[in-house]
């Protein structure tokens, strides 16, 4: 690893001509990083590297954020830094406190397990994994803020550490910030670029802002080290294939997606048949968990596909057959689901639709799912957002019309009285 750096690092300065200024400057920063004394934080190595080179604030912007998508020395400092870090303590207190803590966590006893870890740090003040099992924990109670708290603490220690980084993109996309998700995914990308969860954050990312060509791109990169391990993660990568397949095929880019899965040698693989979904018993509790990945890829098919799509019964059906059974989530409907069917022609009613917001809601957002007003806005912005497209072709009654402009003007909670 150190040879091919090195061999990197030395023709780079032969392609500086025809680069601008950014560039010039970053080749000159990554191979400062690669001299550095590999004590200090990569953070405080990379301001002072460069520092030396810039004091332009807009260009120090430019030169930060391309070293953490091209810069190899930054993969190998990682690297070394890793054992260091993602170990026990040297404190046997720590370490007992730890593992209880551990087995609490197992049994979703965060509240528990976050004071066991907290007894670790009491004995080892730089105890990273204690650390982000608190952060981890907080996330899992919706503590978002404290969440925050600790996962910085734990890359103030170090500032490379793959948990820490993949915790805090995931905290920022629950959120939907998605440009400091996208942040904290590209440094984990670039920190550990053997990790596939960090070109997949990526494409998840850029599937939700419509970036679709730079996440189709990390998402080959995903797909293949997935492969390469024979990892079970790799049908997440499928599935995320369909759903760009189907977000392309709204946007009309049916075309690009094509021409994108030859180029990165990827292929579709459809896991679920729709012709399959009346088949699926769900009778026992048990039965329903299995299937939520199911239902969140039939509502993501049917947000992204017109009206008059065949499969559209068959997968409503479906759905609903979950949501009505599911002993983990209570969806409740009201008066107001009335403003969206279409008295004159049962075929256009959007209920489908609303439905499916409500499934894929509660199942993206778990924190979100007992919070009625919150479901019922979010699943009216979704669907509403659906009836405004004119590629899914809905027949806009007046009642719809009405609750769209209400939306528009930013009036909707108002006019759905929550």
């Amino acid at each position: 690893m150190k040879k091919s750096a090195i061999i990197l690092l030395s023709i780079l300065p032969f392609t500086l001509l025809g680069q601008n200024h950014a560039e010039e400057i970053s080749v000159k920063v990554c191979q400062c990083i690669y001299g550095a004394n590999k004590s200090e934080s990569l953070g405080v190595i990379v301001r002072d590297c460069i520092h030396k080179e810039t004091s332009d604030p807009t260009v120090f912007d430019e030169v930060y954020q391309r070293l953490y998508e091209t810069c190899p020395a930054i993969a190998f400092f990682s690297s070394e830094k890793q054992a260091q870090f993602y170990a026990l303590s040297k404190s046997k207190e720590a370490n007992e406190h730890y593992n209880k803590g551990n087995s609490l966590l197992n049994q979703q006893n965060y509240k528990k397990a976050i004071q066991e870890f907290q007894k670790a740090m009491e004995y080892d003040h730089q105890f990273v994994f204690a650390l982000d099992h608190i952060s981890l924990c907080y996330r899992k109670l919706g503590d978002l803020e404290e969440s925050i708290k600790y996962n910085q603490k734990s890359l103030d220690i170090y500032p490379e550490g793959d948990i820490a980084l993949t915790n805090r993109a995931a905290i920022y996309s629950f959120q939907k910030d998605y440009p400091q998700a996208l942040k904290y995914y590209k440094q984990l990308a670039a920190f550990h670029p053997n990790n596939p969860e960090g070109y997949y954050g990526q494409a998840d990312i850029c599937l939700k802002t419509k970036d679709y060509e730079t996440g189709l791109k990390n998402l080959s990169i995903a797909h293949k080290l997935y492969q390469e391990t024979n990892s079970p993660y790799l049908k997440d990568t499928e599935k995320l294939i369909v759903y760009y397949k189907n977000d392309m095929t709204a946007d009309k880019k049916e075309d690009l997606f094509n021409q994108k899965i030859k180029e990165y040698n990827l292929k579709v693989t459809e896991n679920l048949r729709f012709s399959d979904l009346p088949n699926i018993i769900m009778k026992e509790k048990e039965d329903y968990k299995p299937q939520e990945s199911n239902v969140l890829l039939c509502a993501k098919f049917l947000l992204s596909t017109p009206m008059d799509n065949q499969y559209r019964p068959v997968v409503s059906s479906f759905i609903f057959r979950w949501m009505m059974g599911t002993p983990d989530y209570k969806y409740d409907i009201d008066d107001d689901v009335t403003k969206l069917i279409n008295k004159d022609n049962e075929k256009e009613s959007l209920l489908p639709v609303y439905m499916a917001a409500l499934a894929m809601y509660s199942l993206e957002n778990p924190n979100d799912a007992g919070n009625k007003s919150a479901m019922k806005l979010n699943a009216f912005k979704i669907t509403l957002d659906y009836a405004a497209n004119k590629a899914f072709k809905v027949k806009q009654t007046s009642e719809v019309k009405k609750l769209i402009k209400a939306k528009k003007e930013g009036a909707l909670e108002k006019e759905l009285k929550l």
